[in-house]
């Protein structure tokens, strides 16, 4: 699969080498950009998940083992937004960042945890406390994808403490870097799964790359196509690499490389290419809901009650129904959000 996005990835940057504007943007990763790339992202995630549940070969089997890699833009941008809203605001960005941030994230998942227990209860799938609690100490939270909110509420707390407690950038970073690694390794020795680990590192190097943004573009002003070359060969040789050498910490090594390398790749071309669509925009502001209601969709429409068989038709019906969903629980995070604001 990665051999089939390093060829598209090529193909795509050498049409780009011709077409796009020779000036890096002033404003890296701006937020029309990055909004737009997260509904792109997210609906990437759905086509991932649904890639697993299609009974016939399809063109969304070319999703199928993507999912890390979007995942990993996700973190990244997490960590982009959170140091440009630091560096923005400095320590008093902090204060609040425990009730705003974090809260508001464990809010959530206690939200999505409860619809997904009553929406199972439907499909007669019935859990008790202490096997709610036994599985998300396994790394199989009941609500699916909650596993990313966790993971999250993991690096902003890491986040806070490395910018709170350190007197310059560079340490805080440091201390953040060997924090996540120190988190995934214990997740790997512990065999959570794999989807826990592999894209991790994105959401420090988010950080790093909107700490130092402005001496980057110096440098991609004047070697951009170089360095984006570097970047596309590490990430082809990343994702090569276990494809020689067997074993499972070359394997999570590498695609934890692998995942950051194609995170920074997309970042690169947003230096050239401005999205600016309504409709991705859109999506973008509820991307957050579409990840974790998407897995609710795939559940109800091949359940119990319901169950589309056709390829085509079940795949139109879970974005459909996921966005569906996800709408109203954005408008309901948003009263949230704003609450905790006060």
């Amino acid at each position: 699969m990665n051999i089939i996005v390093i060829v598209y990835a090529l193909l795509i940057i050498l049409f780009l080498r011709s077409i796009l504007s020779k000036k890096i943007s002033d404003n890296f990763l701006p937020v029309e950009s990055t909004g737009n790339l997260r509904g792109i992202m997210a609906i990437g995630v759905v086509l991932n998940h649904l890639s697993d549940r299609l009974t016939g070969y399809t063109l969304l089997s070319y999703f199928q083992h993507a999912g890390y890699l979007l995942v990993a833009v996700f973190f990244f941008l997490s960590g982009f937004g959170l140091i440009s809203q630091y560096k923005k605001k400095g320590k008093e960005y902090l204060e609040t960042f425990w009730k705003k941030r974090i809260l508001f994230f464990v809010i959530i998942l206690l939200i999505d945890t409860a619809i997904y227990l009553v929406v199972k209860s439907f499909n007669d799938k019935n859990f008790s406390f202490s096997e709610i609690i036994r599985l998300a100490w396994l790394g199989k939270p009941i609500a699916n994808a909650s596993w990313y909110l966790i993971a999250q509420i993991c690096f902003y707390i890491y986040f806070w403490i490395s910018f709170r407690f350190l007197s310059t950038n560079g340490k805080s970073i440091i201390a953040l870097s060997l924090l996540v690694l120190a988190h995934t390794a214990i997740l790997s020795i512990i065999n959570y799964p794999v989807f826990w680990l592999i894209s991790n590192i994105s959401f420090p190097a988010g950080v790093i790359i909107g700490t130092y943004k402005d001496k980057l573009v110096t440098v991609l002003e004047k070697s951009y196509w170089a360095v984006l070359a570097v970047i596309l060969a590490l990430f082809a040789a990343f994702s090569a690499i276990p494809l020689f050498l067997s074993g499972t910490y070359v394997y999570l090594i590498c695609r934890c490389l692998s995942s950051t390398m194609f995170a920074l790749m997309i970042s690169l071309l947003l230096c050239k290419i401005r999205i600016a669509s309504g409709l991705w925009n859109r999506v973008g502001i509820i991307s957050l809901e579409i990840y974790l209601f998407h897995m609710l969709a795939l559940e109800l429409l091949r359940g119990k009650y319901i169950n589309i068989s056709n390829d085509v038709l079940y795949s139109v019906a879970c974005i459909a129904v996921t966005l569906i969903i996800a709408v109203p629980m954005h408008m309901l995070f948003g009263r949230i959000k704003k609450g905790l604001s006060k």
